[in-house]
């Protein structure tokens, strides 16, 4: 019986990182040095046709950038490998009707700083807003209480789709305790005290290298937020054979590539907001309705980087 062939060096790393991103390490990447330095050494040595030298394969992209690489590579390896990935990867996807709708209800905010094309080792997201004009847009522009057009569910969408598949029960109902205020009033009200806090702790940013300034612009991880668009083919539909409760109780799971780069946003420090396509309002364009809807939405998410959510 013949053994499948081996995958290329390099793919084999953007495999483990996408494992290690997504939260599923296997035992054989408990100790990354021992397992994964053989394959560091290969793309090195120009196996295959891999690449040679200190040169970066294309096939590496989130590998530089997982916590793997520094345990498998010397570091000037590591730091050539990153300046590649980002320059070969870091690029901007082709806008489409999402983006152009996103983009243009987030500049119709007065006084909201956006900045576009923020450059994020392999990924180029394409908003990061700044909290201290978010929370001062919200005092100048209060929202005018949930909007009942467009009601929003905690379980209509949740990017994390690789928890623990171990069943979970669910927490026992306390008869005494009082009834909760509406989640989406709870959620605003969350989103201007967030926002607030956020907007003070940027009085004291921590420090970043040259190259990091140079990367992000304007935009900085304790000042800003990133703004990444999710589309329908992100994702994929929850199946009732799924093991986990939770994850059977959603009706769509981020797939796992999406999933590992925002994983990799937040472990290099970001805060981010994920825009579901199949949460978004259309609608006439300007239409102020829809415009209140898809505003309550992105507030509701940034809401949820306060409990971790988002």
């Amino acid at each position: 019986v013949s053994c499948p062939p081996r995958p290329p060096p390099a793919t084999a790393l953007e495999a483990a990182a996408l494992l290690s991103l997504v939260g599923r390490r296997p035992r054989e990447l408990q100790r990354p040095g021992a397992a994964l330095a053989p394959l560091v050494a290969a793309v090195l040595e120009g196996s295959g046709s891999e690449g040679s030298g200190g040169s970066l394969p294309s096939r590496l992209r989130l590998f530089p950038f997982c916590d793997l690489a520094p345990a498998a590579c010397e570091p000037e390896v590591l730091l050539s490998w990153r300046q590649g990935a980002a320059q070969t990867h870091a690029r901007a996807e082709a806008p489409d009707p999402l983006h152009m709708a996103l983009g243009h209800e987030l500049a119709s905010w007065s006084g909201v700083e956006v900045v576009a094309g923020v450059r994020v080792g392999p990924l180029l997201v394409p908003w990061a807003l700044n909290l201290v004009s978010l929370a001062e847009h919200l005092r100048e522009h209060p929202l005018d209480g949930p909007s009942q057009v467009f009601p929003l569910s905690t379980h209509d969408y949740d990017e994390a789709g690789f928890e623990e598949e171990e069943e979970e029960e669910d927490a026992p109902l306390d008869a005494e305790q009082p009834v909760e205020e509406d989640e989406e009033e709870r959620a605003l009200t969350r989103a201007g005290r967030m926002l607030g806090r956020r907007g003070r702790r940027a009085a004291s940013p921590p420090s970043l290298s040259d190259a990091d300034r140079e990367a992000y612009g304007r935009a900085r991880p304790d000042t800003h937020v990133l703004v990444l668009p999710l589309r329908a083919g992100d994702f994929f539909h929850a199946s009732a054979t799924l093991r986990g409760e939770r994850q059977r109780a959603k009706t769509q799971l981020l797939g796992a590539t999406r999933y590992a780069e925002v994983s990799l946003l937040k472990r290099l420090g970001w805060r981010v907001i994920c825009v579901a396509e199949h949460l978004w309002a259309w609608g006439p364009e300007d239409d102020a309705q829809t415009s209140l809807q898809n505003k309550e939405l992105i507030f509701r998410l940034v809401a949820g980087l306060d409990d971790g959510r988002s």
